[in-house]
């Protein structure tokens, strides 16, 4: 046997068949497609990604010694407010570049979401508090 015949051939795939039920279980995941018939991320799963990338953000926000309900993109636009962190807001801003100014945008964010976290917890020791 030759060498060209012992080795296996790489370049031969499994037959149809073979793979027929892996792709009939993938029909069933859905994904949305937009105008250019481009897969996009579903909602749930784009929330699902965007609260984990908010609570990593605040996490190494806390790491370095910032306030914990801020994201490094908020405590970066707060702290240029006050004449600090130039570099660190524009580096942050240049990551986010679809956006015009990440770091105020995230201000706005970080105080929404933080205004409506209050107002459920409030909401919900309303519901519980007893009548008089």
């Amino acid at each position: 046997m030759s060498y060209e015949q012992s080795r296996p051939n790489h370049h031969q795939h499994a037959p149809i068949q073979a793979i027929a039920p892996c792709l009939d279980s993938c029909k069933s995941i859905p994904i949305q497609r937009n105008k250019d018939l481009t897969p996009i991320m579903s909602n749930s799963l784009r929330t699902y990604s965007n609260n984990v990338f908010i609570a990593l953000s605040r996490l190494l926000n806390a790491i370095l010694g910032g306030n914990p309900s801020l994201t490094l993109s908020a405590r970066a636009g707060l702290n240029h407010r006050k004449g600090h962190w130039s570099r660190q807001r524009r580096l942050i801003n240049r990551m986010f570049w679809l956006q015009q100014d990440h770091c105020e945008f995230a201000i706005r964010l970080d105080t929404d979401r933080n205004q409506q976290a209050l107002e459920d917890v409030m909401g919900t020791i309303r519901d519980k508090a007893e009548p008089l």
